[in-house]
């Protein structure tokens, strides 16, 4: 059992390296290739363009995290403490029911329904549609945080007269930490490099660093410089992670 154990683990660690860490090697050696080495990334960051856009992408991804947070807090709450037990999986059900259907089709049925309203191809029709494409993946990191808080916690709060602001300040809020975090590493990291949502909702507000990606590799066929943007921003959401990482670390303390 245990060789058989092994052996799956072998097979999982050879596939991870060859088709996500050879291609990293492969694109990091590309964004080397130039008469000085570090050319490329030097001008990336020395131009106001790349940086005004890798800047609003992170803008993008703060502000859908932000959001999804505000939208999926509540929902999850109602979902953990209050509904009755027989109708829980029927409403998370029906919340995360939409991302059953191919993604470019969910963001195509959205470009319908805000055409309709007259909200579309602008800041908004963006926003929207990165909550809308994202915000599952927060409400069930906090739903399962949630979740595994003991009632018998709550209710020995409750007997020693703690009111409902001081529950939900001191016991639940603090509980559910590492949902909140869990969630915000993986909107925020996934968002920023978005490029199906803001290229179809966004118009020319959408133009953001996936979609400049994008350009350098297949319109541009800048490969080098290409290469050298994706490893900045991989480093870019490396740190995010390491700093989400440690305040997780520090709530479980």
């Amino acid at each position: 059992m245990l060789s058989s154990l092994k052996i799956l683990v072998i097979i999982s660690v050879i596939f991870l390296f060859v088709f996500f860490y050879i291609p990293l090697i492969e694109m990091f050696i590309y964004s080397l290739k130039s008469e000085n080495p570090i050319e490329n990334y030097v001008s990336i960051l020395k131009n106001p363009l790349y940086i005004r856009i890798i800047g609003y992408s992170l803008l993008i991804s703060f502000l859908t995290t932000i959001i999804s947070l505000i939208i999926s807090y509540p929902i999850a709450y109602y979902l953990a403490f209050i509904i009755n037990e027989k109708f829980k999986s029927i409403i998370l059900i029906a919340f995360i029911a939409p991302f059953w259907v191919n993604f470019l089709l969910r963001t195509y049925a959205l470009y319908n329904v805000l055409y309709m309203i007259g909200i579309i191809n602008n800041f908004i029709a963006l926003l929207i549609g990165m909550v809308y494409d994202y915000y599952p993946y927060m409400l069930l990191s906090i739903y399962a945080a949630l979740s595994k808080i003991s009632k018998s916690i709550l209710d020995a709060s409750f007997l020693f007269g703690a009111s409902p602001f001081q529950r939900f300040t001191k016991i639940i809020l603090p509980l559910s930490m590492p949902g909140i975090i869990a969630g915000s590493i993986f909107v925020s990291l996934t968002t920023m490099t978005e490029f199906v949502v803001p290229s179809m909702l966004g118009g020319v507000e959408g133009y953001t660093v996936g979609y400049l990606i994008w350009d350098l590799f297949l319109k541009y066929r800048n490969w080098f410089k290409g290469s050298a943007l994706s490893i900045i921003i991989i480093s870019i959401a490396l740190i995010i992670s390491l700093f989400y990482s440690r305040k997780a670390k520090v709530v479980l303390i």
